[in-house]
């Protein structure tokens, strides 16, 4: 599915024929307006963008094009949230926990830092995923942890804790009802009497915008040339639209009476009712040309203009 990039014809000089070797020069893409998901990769759930160059040769040579190369696309827009610290403490145990993110971005890092005034036995930190998404009439949710740290025969006093969040983490989405991505962290805490564990706590991770790295100079693979084109996914499923029958609302629609005998004609007899039936209606045919004779002695429509 093409989402964005000009689709007119290109002038002939616009960079000019390129000599035979190696280049390598910048070029711009325009981004989508729209809102559109993050990059991600699930095993159930994918969202992948790719860019695709194509090129002609000169002297009216086969056209060709590169393979679809995945980009990371992050929309350019943020969350706009931020977090303080994050302070809980528990007085049975004597514990206090302190959760600060300084650089709460994909590769950045959480400190914790725990004030404990006896041992501590096990100290876990978890830090959640959350996907809800919604495919026409399916819905998929998954809670995945993806950030799992554990410490256990903690003395008593301060500790500090550093702990890394995955690199390739996609932003909080929910700016669509389709796809929501949100994250959680808990602390839980044991000790030889007490067990103390943190609410659930929500933690935005932002979209970020760095420069490019720099280019990659491997070589890429030509493909038969194909025009651009939009494509409808695969799992949007497209409904046939059947025109409707003109409807003139000046006419009004026939009207239908039924042409029976009067009730004392077949009021005597079954027998005589069938043989009244029978030449009332032979009459009425005869009488009403030119219409044809319905083979059959029952009584008929007849349709009043």
């Amino acid at each position: 599915m093409t989402l964005w990039g000009s689709r007119e014809a290109l002038p002939e000089d616009q960079w000019g024929q390129l000599p035979a070797g190696s280049h390598i020069f910048p070029f711009t893409v325009q981004l989508p307006d729209k809102n559109l998901p993050a990059s991600f990769d699930h095993p159930w759930l994918k969202n992948q963008y790719t860019l695709t160059a194509y090129y002609r040769r000169p002297n009216g040579l086969s056209k060709w094009q590169s393979k679809a190369k995945p980009i990371h696309f992050m929309p350019l827009s943020t969350t706009g949230v931020e977090h303080g610290p994050i302070q809980e403490s528990c007085a049975k145990m004597g514990t206090a926990l302190l959760l600060s993110h300084p650089d709460l971005t994909p590769g950045g890092r959480v400190h914790v830092q725990l004030t404990a005034a006896a041992a501590i036995d096990r100290c876990q930190f978890a830090l959640t995923r959350h996907i809800r998404a919604k495919i026409n009439d399916t819905t998929y949710q998954e809670d995945e942890t993806i950030c799992h740290y554990e410490r256990k025969s903690i003395p008593k006093g301060e500790l500090s804790l550093i702990l890394p969040i995955p690199k390739i983490t996609p932003p909080t989405t929910e700016s669509s009802s389709a796809l929501k991505i949100t994250y959680s962290v808990q602390v839980s805490i044991w000790n030889e009497r007490f067990f103390f564990k943190t609410e659930s706590h929500n933690f935005d991770f932002p979209i970020v915008i760095r420069t490019l790295p720099s280019c990659d100079n491997s070589t890429c693979e030509g493909l038969d040339w194909c025009e651009p084109s939009v494509d409808r996914p695969t799992f949007l499923t497209e409904i046939p639209m059947q025109p409707l029958p003109l409807y003139d609302a000046d006419s009004c629609p026939p009207q239908y009476t039924l042409d029976l005998p009067a009730y004392e004609q077949v009021a005597s007899s079954p027998r005589d009712s069938v043989e009244a039936l029978s030449i009332h209606s032979n009459s009425s045919i005869d009488d009403q040309q030119p219409h044809q004779q319905h083979p059959f002695p029952y009584p008929r429509f007849s349709r009043r203009q």
